[in-house]
């Protein structure tokens, strides 16, 4: 097997940096899916993650330290439900959650992202583990 020169490998990074920055460019070039014109099916549901920019304490973070996790979101599009045989036919099971619920999802659940919108990604409802409710602050009473 001959030994690769130092040309040679210097050839390949450029070549694979080429590549990388490409594949880039054509991403970027994808305009972002528009939540409004998602229909969802079945059980699945379009969540955009939180990015929290603030700490508890108030004190504003930078871009590159803010403080997301994939498993905190808002639905912002969601399927009618998912339809399971019964004695009686079909039957529409309704999702446990809807549009503009804030939901905690289980962090080993498959998700699927949009290149050009990483804020948004894809999941089966049935991977939500909880429905927060808004803050006593929040809620107006008459």
């Amino acid at each position: 097997m001959a030994k690769r020169s130092h040309v040679d490998e210097m050839k390949l990074r450029r070549a694979l940096k080429a590549k990388q920055e490409e594949e880039a460019r054509l991403v970027s070039t994808i305009e972002p899916p528009d939540p409004d014109r998602m229909v969802m099916q079945s059980d699945y549901i379009l969540v955009r993650k939180l990015v929290k920019d603030r700490t508890e304490a108030g004190v504003i973070l930078p871009e590159g330290a803010q403080l997301s996790s994939i498993a905190d979101g808002v639905v912002v599009a969601a399927g009618p439900g998912q339809y399971v045989a019964g004695d009686g036919g079909l039957t529409l099971l309704p999702l446990g959650c809807k549009v503009g619920d804030e939901v905690m999802l289980d962090p080993q659940a498959p998700v699927w992202g949009m290149p050009s919108d990483r804020t948004l990604f894809a999941t089966r409802a049935c991977h939500v583990m909880a429905v927060l409710k808004p803050k006593a602050s929040s809620l107006v009473t008459a």
